[in-house]
């Protein structure tokens, strides 16, 4: 007979599995960290690099699933406090986008940053419109964002 706490195991293994979260410390890429997130990146529509105790990581996979994305779009969450070369990838991380802290959030090749930055994409209204933008050819490592940004050029 199941318990309930069994069963809220069973329920959060599950969406775990869902979401695309790396549940095992064993977890290790073979390749050089920035490779790895390169590639992560380059795969998934919207990757969050996270940490399963950080609540700032929590509010920002919380936003990110209560979305409906469009077809075609993913989501992968990559545990770093679950991997064995966790702390290599952070490094990484902090190397090209600057930011040293989770969540690091890429939606569309774009570096997002942090869960306060999506807050404030989400709340400019601009969210579902980076979504179901078509990704850069390159990667923006350090630059957020600006949907819908006034144009800087001169039209003289």
């Amino acid at each position: 007979m199941a318990t309930p706490a069994m069963a809220l195991l069973n329920r959060l293994s599950h969406l775990t599995r869902l979401m695309g979260t790396t549940s095992s410390r064993s977890v290790v890429s073979a390749m050089d960290p920035k490779e790895f997130v390169t590639n992560a990146v380059n795969q998934d529509s919207i990757v969050i690099f996270s940490k399963t105790w950080c609540s700032y990581s929590s509010n920002a996979k919380r936003l990110i699933k209560g979305l409906a994305l469009p077809e075609g779009k993913t989501v992968k969450i990559y545990e770093l406090d679950l991997r064995d070369d966790g702390d290599d990838i952070q490094d990484a991380l902090r190397d090209l986008t600057d930011q040293g802290t989770v969540p690091n959030i890429f939606i569309n090749k774009q570096w997002v940053g942090g869960s306060s930055d999506l807050t404030k994409v989400k709340a400019k209204g601009q969210l579902d419109e980076l979504i179901a933008a078509p990704p850069p050819a390159q990667i923006q490592w350090k630059a957020r964002p600006q949907p819908n940004a006034p144009s800087t050029s001169s039209t003289r």
